[in-house]
């Protein structure tokens, strides 16, 4: 935009960007805010998702540590001008990345832009979070236009995952005669729109971590648990921060306001039908 010429850009090759990877409902949220608010970085707010396309001057006004000490979403959905943002506007926008999974199509120049912009605002000492849920479709792509990132890839429990996925699809559907499916579409998924919901979102589950997981590499990626991430949340941050220093990324941490431990949602097996059918598929996998 014309608003945003007058601003000083920079050139850099490499690009301080912490990427969250993960499947719907593993506990992505949680983990953003805790990265995000656990240590002085640069995170996609709200404000600056609605500002997409004044990507200079809505980064430049993000508070480098949210002043918010309570840890609520709903449904990854965290309210505010300072909540926590996936970014879909902003990604989608800039790099092509949306919740369905195709080869990322975006004129050059734009990308070109959003690395100028990335490269002005942010460096070692202050990273950006992103914790959009279209990464998982683009972790090649991501690594490619932007080397230096690293990708923290979350694992939840599968059987809770899964379930919580369900639970989420069928309030959806309460409410939305027409929905008929959630998040993030695997190539393929229209083929399985008809299908009963347990064998459609088990499906999506695991198409989505196949793709994933098909495309980090432990040389730029490290693998965490949301079990592990509520049980200690000081433990998990000063592991990236670790990781991070490893790639030439110095995360300051900041962990005056970060609770010692998270309630830790776990489903049992033999909570309900759904859970015995999940278990009985997930074994035959």
């Amino acid at each position: 935009s014309w608003i945003e010429f007058s601003f000083p850009k920079k050139k850099s090759d490499l690009y301080p960007i912490i990427f969250i990877i993960a499947p719907p409902r593993s506990g992505s949220t949680i983990t953003y805010q805790l990265l995000n608010r656990g240590t002085r970085s640069l995170y996609l707010s709200n404000f600056w998702n609605l500002l997409y396309a004044l990507p200079y001057i809505g980064g430049r006004y993000v508070k480098s540590v949210s002043v918010n000490r309570i840890f609520k979403s709903d449904k990854g959905l965290v309210s505010g001008l300072s909540g926590e943002s996936e970014g879909m506007r902003f990604w989608s926008y800039w790099m092509g990345q949306g919740l369905l999974e195709k080869k990322n199509i975006v004129p050059k120049k734009r990308i070109k832009y959003i690395k100028s912009v990335f490269s002005s605002l942010l460096s070692k000492q202050k990273p950006l979070i992103s914790g959009y849920l279209g990464h998982a479709f683009s972790v090649n792509f991501l690594r490619e236009n932007f080397p230096g990132s690293i990708f923290v890839y979350l694992k939840r429990e599968e059987l809770s995952n899964v379930y919580s996925m369900i639970k989420t699809y069928n309030e959806f559907k309460e409410y939305h005669k027409e929905f008929n499916w959630m998040s993030l579409k695997p190539i393929g998924w229209e083929e399985k729109l008809e299908e009963d919901v347990v064998d459609k979102v088990l499906w999506q589950y695991k198409s989505i971590k196949q793709k994933i997981e098909s495309e980090i590499s432990l040389e730029d990626t490290i693998i965490v648990n949301y079990e592990d991430i509520c049980n200690n949340p000081h433990k998990f941050l000063k592991k990236i921060k670790e990781f991070a220093n490893e790639h030439e990324i110095d995360l300051k941490l900041y962990l005056e306001n970060i609770p010692d431990t998270f309630h830790v949602s776990k489903i049992n097996r033999d909570k309900d039908e759904i859970t015995k059918q999940l278990s009985q598929l997930l074994n035959e996998k």
